[in-house]
């Protein structure tokens, strides 16, 4: 196994210092986690498809960096993890975790927030991770409805919408991306890291909505 995942993790402050406000990592308020019974963790070398599912008794990791599970278990953007190394970002890993078959049901009942949270247990177990907190000001963009207001369809109760516990809807290429019951903080999650940048959600809106958005990619 690799030397010691250690890492610092930056709250940004946003806007001037008169007014500056913290975007700090989200605290995932799920008391009655189960730890995860069984963890599989097997360096990739032969490549492959890459992949990241829920399954009903936890998750699987194909093919994929250390990185991700940090990132989406911390639930920040790249851009606040400093220190990380770079193996983690290089190096390719299979991974799977399960609970307890007594665990199952509790699992279940979580949402898509609060099981990928669980992948720090893996980072902790596996790869030995520390955690350092700071605060830094730094650059974002802040995603807010315009003059004309929003443009975005709430989304209607679906029978094919995805079970609890598992990620929104989404997919797109270069200039496009569209979602399905998408709530706008996991939107801004997902902007940060098409544009290099932290953008946090500041349009108020709490419903989860469909869209399809559409630009010019860089260079044409």
């Amino acid at each position: 196994m690799r030397s010691i995942l250690a890492v610092t993790v930056l709250a940004l402050v946003i806007g001037p210092q008169s007014l500056a406000q913290e975007s700090e990592p989200k605290a995932i308020d799920a008391p009655n986690t189960p730890a995860f019974d069984v963890i599989s963790v097997k360096p990739n070398n032969a490549g492959g498809a890459t992949m990241l599912r829920m399954t009903p008794d936890g998750f699987i990791m194909a093919n994929m960096p250390v990185d991700t599970l940090l990132t989406q278990g911390l639930q920040v953007d790249p851009v606040q993890i400093v220190g990380e190394p770079g193996w983690a970002k290089t190096d390719k890993w299979d991974v799977e975790a399960k609970v307890a078959p007594e665990d199952v049901v509790v699992l279940s009942k979580m949402s898509f927030d609060e099981r990928r949270a669980m992948f720090v247990q893996v980072l902790a177990d596996r790869f030995g991770l520390k955690v350092h907190h700071e605060t830094r000001e730094l650059p974002v963009y802040a995603l807010a409805v315009a003059k004309g207001g929003p443009k975005m369809m709430e989304s209607k109760p679906d029978l094919n919408a995805p079970p609890k516990g598992e990620p929104p809807r989404m997919r797109g290429d270069d200039g496009r991306i569209a979602g399905q019951g998408v709530s706008m903080e996991f939107l801004a999650s997902v902007l940060s890291r098409i544009v290099g940048r932290t953008v946090v959600d500041k349009t108020g809106l709490t419903a989860q909505c469909d869209f399809a958005l559409h630009w010019t990619p860089d260079g044409e």
